[in-house]
């Protein structure tokens, strides 16, 4: 019998030290500056972006940067949904954050604001996404948005009395706070907030510039980019080994 025990030992030992290289395998995979960019830490300094770090102490943010206006987004945002869908809120926290490049963005950055007031399940989110890149609906004019509303169960004065209300414009502004912060300049962007540092999804990847529009036209985003943001930047789930020196996460913390 001591035997055996002995034996259980070792075959822990076996498994605990093929944890300890696979995920030294894996950490060798992922580099700083290829597939992710560790942020300054003045950027966490910004006071937008510290109030936003308070909300979610000992949590990972995730921060999709977006535009309904934006091509690659709506191809961005289904594999993105799907993901967000099997993550668990006690370990982390979405943020979907409206960018406004441009005047017509700034207008479908309150479209998103007034949808989330009215909705806070975001239910037309994919009906919107498919009214302006498929069927070439201009939401970003407010007679267009406000007929959008009224086809889809709100009436004229729901859809006024939110596009128009205080917290509409607060959090509209306070997303071009943090575009501005993170010094965001193309979409889709993810921003990855581990507890004590900050990240962005690598341009770069195996020595060659990848473009993100590029990428979302192409389909090819989620498996070229964010699949190395959500592996790299939080956990290998592989034999429950984390990768915490990449975003120093808390050892109870693993995501898929």
């Amino acid at each position: 019998m001591l035997k055996n025990y002995f034996k259980y030992l070792f075959t822990l030992y076996l498994v605990s030290m093929a944890c300890h290289v696979m995920a030294q395998t894996r950490q060798d995979s992922y580099r700083d500056g290829q597939d992710y960019i560790k942020l300054p830490e003045e950027v966490r300094r910004n006071p937008d972006v510290f109030q936003l770090l308070q909300n979610d102490p000992n949590k990972v943010q995730i921060l999709f940067f977006f535009s309904y206006g934006c091509p690659a987004c709506a191809r961005f945002d289904p594999p993105f949904e799907k993901w967000v869908s099997i993550q668990k809120a006690k370990q982390v926290t979405i943020y979907r954050v409206p960018v406004a490049f441009k005047e017509e963005w700034e207008t479908l950055a309150k479209l998103y604001f007034t949808m989330k007031y009215l909705d806070p399940k975001l239910s037309l989110d994919e009906k919107i996404f498919d009214a302006i890149h498929n069927q070439n609906l201009q939401l970003w004019q407010e007679p267009k948005m406000k007929e959008f509303f009224t086809q889809n169960g709100y009436n004229s004065k729901e859809f006024e009395q939110a596009y128009n209300s205080f917290s509409v414009a607060r959090e509209t502004k306070e997303a071009e706070n943090l575009s501005k912060a993170y010094g965001i300049a193309q979409t889709p962007t993810i921003i990855v907030n581990g507890p004590i540092d900050s990240y962005q999804g690598s341009r770069y990847k195996t020595g060659q510039k990848v473009s993100l529009v590029n990428c979302g036209r192409s389909g090819n985003f989620w498996r070229q980019n964010f699949f190395h943001i959500k592996r790299a930047l939080i956990s290998c789930h592989d034999c429950y080994c984390h990768l915490s020196h990449v975003v120093q996460l808390p050892p109870s913390i693993a995501l898929h």
